[in-house]
């Protein structure tokens, strides 16, 4: 390495320049494995690399021309965090049995456990209930009556219009049921929908009965959503009839749930 380190008036010599070839600055040699050109610095390369992948200034570059060991690690006296690239690849990781953890605005958003387990405990997620028997009239809409949620991540789901809407763009699983109560007779059919901004996106669940019981008509879907798209739990029947619904949040009757998958 050639060169000096430090300021003009505190400066460490490398390697044979005078005091004045020094101005905060490594002096660029062929020769040395840290180099500077502009404000770019490279380490392990003499010519720095002044551009990133997407087109963006790059002020640091470190190379390594192999494909073994790590390109740059970080360690403390009882852990260590290596970043590796080579062979076109990039990893990531700790090398003891320590957790990976992703921040955002200081706190954890995800985690890899040291078993390779995967944990989003910030992920929109919920499941609303019907929270009391609830008539529906006949042919198709959304479902009417009060529902209540057993979690709630993010408050996405809002009770007051039983609509949930996507924070972000992204794939949406959303699972539903439409409950009878008790004897309501013989249905020719009973869908379980979900309706997206008013209108009807999924419908599925067909449920017919010739007995005069309990009937329940299921359905799951995954929704593709823009960021402010509202989703709701709607139902087609071909008469009038009481939804089933529980004050419990145990109750497994008229209900929905949405996750954000990515």
């Amino acid at each position: 390495m050639a060169g000096y380190i430090g300021s003009k008036t505190s400066v460490t010599q490398v390697d044979g320049y005078n005091r004045t070839e020094a101005d905060d600055e490594f002096v660029n040699d062929p020769n040395s494995v840290i180099s500077v050109s502009g404000s770019n610095v490279g380490i392990g390369t003499s010519s720095p690399d002044g551009s990133d992948w997407n087109g963006s200034s790059t002020l640091l570059h470190l190379y390594q021309n192999s494909t073994n060991g790590s390109l740059l690690k970080l360690e403390s006296s009882n852990t260590s965090a290596v970043m590796a690239a080579g062979n076109n690849q990039l990893q990531l990781g700790t090398i003891e049995a320590q957790p990976f953890n992703f921040y955002t605005s200081a706190t954890e958003r995800l985690r890899i456990d040291s078993s390779g387990r995967v944990t989003t405990p910030y992920q929109p997620a919920f499941r609303a209930y019907l929270s009391s028997n609830t008539s529906k009239p006949s042919g198709f809409s959304v479902v009417p009556g009060t529902f209540a949620t057993n979690y709630n991540v993010g408050g996405h789901y809002s009770t007051s219009t039983s609509r949930f809407t996507a924070p972000v763009s992204g794939s949406y699983l959303f699972t539903g049921t439409i409950a009878t109560s008790g004897s309501q007779g013989s249905f020719d059919y009973l869908s379980c929908e979900f309706w997206v901004n008013g209108g009807r996106e999924f419908i599925g669940g067909w449920q017919g009965n010739s007995s005069p019981s309990y009937s329940k008509s299921a359905s799951s879907i995954v929704l593709i959503l823009n960021a402010n798209d509202y989703v709701e739990l709607a139902c087609e029947t071909n008469k009038t009839f009481s939804m089933q619904g529980s004050g419990s949040s145990s109750s497994n009757y008229t209900y929905m749930t949405g996750y954000l998958l990515g």
